[in-house]
């Protein structure tokens, strides 16, 4: 019962909003609240797990929930992403508008990732994803101007067609092995080594792949994340984008019999060969990219498609690192839009050439982007370094063909690529030129540098990596 309640008390609080006083802090303190309860909903879950939630509609379909090692990662991640983005908020969103609105599809928003989280079954795991992409969009419609509504509905076609995609995907698969329950990591099963298992397979990759921003379908992010206030682009890149990785973590790792399956189908290279493509063109757009928000959205599809590769891999330490990217980079991510909002909303400036000096005037802002900038680069002994590091090799040991080279190149250069659209930024906004104009010292209320300095301390802790693995072994 647990389960059920920590996915559906964000929601209702979400629903409870339009019912209070029109008054803006009140909206606040209900945000507040709302994620503040339902982190320590999260605690209790995972300290104390439960029986599986099965309601049963037919033989095929149901409505399952429960918690494992993975479940017990991403309900920490989301609950934690979201209280921090949520204080955040309480300084940002006045300026923004709308208040009311964000609030509504902020916990709607969380609601639905969680109950991705808790899934025990693909149905299930569908269920909420779908409902996700309808619960976020209008995060990304907020402001309501001709970009924003371009962009949320650009969103919701990719998302849409995606999970059309993937459902196509698990009626084929469903018709062959009459299975959609999840079961351990790499547990024994029969699957048929046929066309049509491969060709499910590829769709729910591709699929899937949508909302991970998998080349081709990687399109909306760039669209969306400038036009959308930069809480919800933190989420949308720390956390929503996730949920494609983890119904993705799901199909391949936790059908049974799967993994085994597709090492010998061709689902898996193709899916190998398009997370590296996705890596490369992902670091290369950014590099070109001159507004601050687009380049963290390029930089988005880039470092995502590292834990897809890990994915892909289908072997435990691929999973792993996998599942390290996953955490490092939704706390830098997160991190990295959120200071770019202080930006924003201090100064103004929008693009990356304004940034000369800033370091200066905003120094806490500055030296936590700092921090996950190197940590996204890969550099040890951040947490970004281990999971590059165990993909690679990972990759070595297990990848097919000539692709267990290919990958650790592509990540090395992908690597090099990302300390080139990330580091300069922080050089030019510590170091400026000897005849730029310095400006005087911006104040970085406490509701915008809390969150970032926290996000900073998880990736600089070096307790963070063993941590996450005894999480998500179940050993805690």
């Amino acid at each position: 019962m647990l389960y059920l309640i920590l996915v559906l008390f964000p929601a209702l609080c979400g629903v409870a909003v339009p019912l209070l006083p029109r008054r803006e802090a009140l909206y606040r303190r209900m945000l507040y609240a709302a994620c503040g309860v339902t982190l320590l909903l999260c605690v209790l879950a995972v300290c104390l797990p439960e029986k599986p939630l099965s309601l049963p509609f037919s033989e095929a379909l149901s409505f399952s929930l429960s918690a494992d090692g993975i479940s017990s990662l991403f309900v920490c991640l989301v609950s934690g992403g979201f209280f921090l983005t949520a204080l955040y908020s309480g300084f940002y969103m006045p300026r923004e508008g709308g208040e009311r609105r964000f609030a509504i599809w902020f916990l709607l928003s969380e609601s639905m990732l969680l109950g991705c989280s808790l899934a025990s079954d693909l149905t299930t795991l569908y269920l909420f994803y779908e409902l996700l992409t309808f619960c976020s969009m209008p995060l990304v419609l907020h402001s309501f101007s001709r970009a924003s509504i371009t962009a949320a509905q650009k969103y919701l076609f990719y998302s849409v067609a995606g999970a059309f995609l993937a459902l196509f995907g698990m009626f084929v698969f469903y018709a062959e092995t009459g299975t959609l329950a999840f079961t351990g990591f790499e547990e024994a099963g029969s699957v048929p080594e046929s066309g049509r298992v491969a060709l499910s397979l590829l769709l729910i990759g591709i699929g899937f792949g949508a909302k991970a921003g998998l080349f081709p379908l990687h399109g909306w992010l760039p669209s969306a994340h400038p036009v959308a206030p930069a809480p919800a682009s933190a989420l949308l890149s720390g956390l929503i984008a996730k949920a494609g990785v983890l119904a993705l973590l799901r199909t391949f790792c936790y059908l049974p019999g799967i993994p085994q399956a597709l090492t010998h189908l061709y689902p898996r290279t193709v899916l190998l060969i398009l997370a590296c493509l996705t890596v490369l063109i992902g670091s290369a757009m950014a590099c070109r990219e001159k507004v601050l928000k687009r380049r963290l959205a390029y930089s988005t599809v880039s470092q995502i498609s590292y834990a897809l590769l890990g994915i892909f891999l289908l072997t435990p330490d691929g999973v792993s690192g996998a599942l390290f990217q996953v955490c490092v980079h939704a706390a830098a991510k997160m991190l990295l839009f959120l200071g770019a909002g202080a930006i924003i909303c201090c100064t103004g400036c929008t693009r990356v050439d304004q940034l000369t000096g800033m370091g200066r005037r905003m120094p806490v802002t500055f030296a936590c982007m700092t921090v996950a900038s190197l940590s996204l680069v890969g550099l040890p002994p951040f947490g970004g370094f281990y999971a590059k590091w165990t993909i690679a090799k990972a990759a070595l040991a297990g990848a097919p063909g000539v692709l267990a080279y290919i990958i650790p190149a592509v990540l090395l250069v992908s690597a090099l690529l990302t300390a080139a659209y990330l580091l300069p930024m922080m050089i030019q906004a510590f170091f400026p030129a000897h005849d730029a104009v310095p400006g005087s010292r911006i104040r970085e209320p406490l509701l915008l540098a809390a969150p970032l300095a926290v996000l900073s301390v998880c990736l600089l802790s070096g307790d963070l990596t063993p941590l996450l693995m005894r999480l998500v072994t179940g050993q805690l």
